[in-house]
């Protein structure tokens, strides 16, 4: 049997193909912070605990962890845009 369910606007729907709820994540600066269990999730934590990381620190770390080292590259820049101050973004 198919239950079907009425959303605020009056439009029905099956509750068969619906999603779970998506969790909601940190945002700042316009960036969202990874879902957590993730490999982005582990650059980001990796991040978090080496917080003055250069970008060769962060090339070296992909490596180690088995990390694509493009993906570990771009999350950085992310990261520092998440943790970027409000009068650092505005200069």
């Amino acid at each position: 049997m198919v239950h079907y369910y009425s959303d605020e606007v009056g439009q029905f729907y099956s509750g068969a193909n619906t999603k779970a709820p998506a969790t909601e994540r940190e945002r700042r600066n316009g960036v969202a912070r990874p879902r957590a269990g993730g490999l982005c999730a582990s650059v980001w934590a990796w991040l978090d605990k080496h917080p003055d990381a250069k970008l060769a620190d962060v090339r070296a770390a992909a490596e180690k962890n088995e990390w694509n080292v493009n993906n570990a590259t771009c999350e950085l820049y992310a990261w520092r845009k998440f943790n970027a101050s409000a009068e650092a973004s505005a200069s």
